[in-house]
């Protein structure tokens, strides 16, 4: 009979879960863990099938197995040879669920959980299918006192986040509509500041964007450590925890330099201005042309029009104002005077001015000064920020 080490049973749940073997190793130690503890209380633990993993031929106990650790004695029943006919009657077998697995995994890591200081909250894992590790991680994401919803991807999967009204998303990058799903959340002020961390698959950019892409306040790429998750997670949770102080609404999204992906930007400001709260139509309406001049400008202007450079747009609303900031990856210009002639100037003349000398345009920077509050540029004059007062 071969002999099969606590390493080797590691490192064959690392390769079917893509996670290193010390990481497989801490799971299957907890899990062993939790087993004796039953054993030494007097419960006989039921394993699933084991006999059929062991196979027709096999032992129906585990005294053959070298798992590196002191086991107790444990009666391994299957559930055929229980229901035999003939069989004799047998004590109570304590069954242990997968939630009270995950539970006493749970409580293995409280006190020294990196999670454990923080206030109650939720998390909300999206997965394209639920396994052992992901109910292992959730319950490591849910810590001392928060809680874990596990959803699988699905069309549905938007209200479902909506419904359940998490703290955080921690969602796998590789789900059908991922896209899809990061706009919704944060186009919608209900659900804009629920921080979200993707996980990408091993060899992918985070950074890459094509078309337009909605951001993620945070990203992590496979293979890693649930440390550096959990990690993660902490500092999200305590990033939105003080920013809830002070906005409503949050949306951060890049755009290639493409007409298509610079009307896309268009259209979902508009959409984030709608909700803004503005006593006025009027004043929503002012500041999205501005911000349409102001994307013009960088795409013309800033990246001329090479479509492998983008336009940063970052959007936030508070209680008084919104604001619009959006940044191009051009050098920027002389800010000062074309802001104190856009400030003194008159826009129709010098829109007549341009047509006359045949140039297009001419609103520009006074334009954006009169749709607007406040306008105001970086030292480089490659990012301006435009900014209404709520009424």
């Amino acid at each position: 009979m071969a002999v099969i080490t606590l390493l080797d049973i590691a490192r064959r749940i690392g390769e079917q879960l893509r996670i290193d073997a010390a990481q497989a190793e801490r799971v299957v130690k907890s899990a062993v863990d939790i087993i004796r503890a039953e054993a030494a209380k007097g419960n006989r633990v039921e394993v699933g099938n084991l006999q059929e993993i062991f196979g027709a031929q096999g032992p129906a106990q585990p005294g053959g197995m070298d798992l590196d650790i002191p086991m107790p004695d444990i009666e391994i029943i299957s559930p055929a040879a229980r229901a035999a006919p003939g069989a004799q009657a047998q004590a109570p077998v304590r069954e242990m669920s997968m939630e009270e697995t995950l539970a006493a995994l749970r409580g293995e890591i409280e006190g020294k959980d990196k999670l454990a200081g923080l206030d109650s909250y939720t998390v909300a894992m999206v997965v394209p299918k639920r396994d052992f590790f992901t109910d292992l991680v959730a319950a490591r994401l849910g810590g001392a006192r928060g809680r874990t919803l596990i959803i699988e991807s699905s069309p549905q999967v938007f209200s479902e986040i909506r419904s359940a009204n998490p703290d955080i998303v921690v969602v796998d990058a590789t789900i059908p509509g991922y896209g899809e799903l990061l706009l919704d959340i944060r186009a919608q002020k209900e659900t804009s500041l629920i921080a979200v961390v993707g996980i990408y698959p091993e060899g992918s950019d985070p950074e890459a964007v094509v078309g337009m892409k909605v951001c993620e306040n945070e990203t992590i790429v496979e293979p890693f450590e649930v440390e550096e998750l959990i990690g993660i997670a902490h500092e999200e949770l305590s990033r939105t925890k003080s920013e809830r102080r002070f906005f409503k609404h949050e949306a951060h999204f890049q755009a290639q330099t493409v007409e298509e992906w610079i009307e896309k930007a268009n259209d979902l400001v508009i959409r984030l201005l709608s909700q803004a709260g503005f006593s006025a139509e009027e004043d929503a309406a002012a500041l999205s042309v501005a911000f349409r001049e102001a994307v013009d400008n960088c795409a013309r202007h800033g990246n001329k029009n090479q479509a492998n450079k983008l336009v940063d747009v970052i959007y936030l609303l508070d209680q008084e104002k919104a604001t619009v900031t959006v940044e191009d990856e051009g050098e920027g210009f002389d800010t000062e005077l074309y802001l104190q002639r856009g400030i003194d100037g008159n826009p129709i003349a010098a829109a007549r001015e341009r047509n006359v000398t045949g140039r297009g345009g001419g609103l520009g920077i006074m334009l954006m000064i009169k749709c607007t509050d406040d306008l105001e540029y970086n030292y480089a004059g490659n990012m301006i920020r435009l900014t209404k007062r709520i009424k």
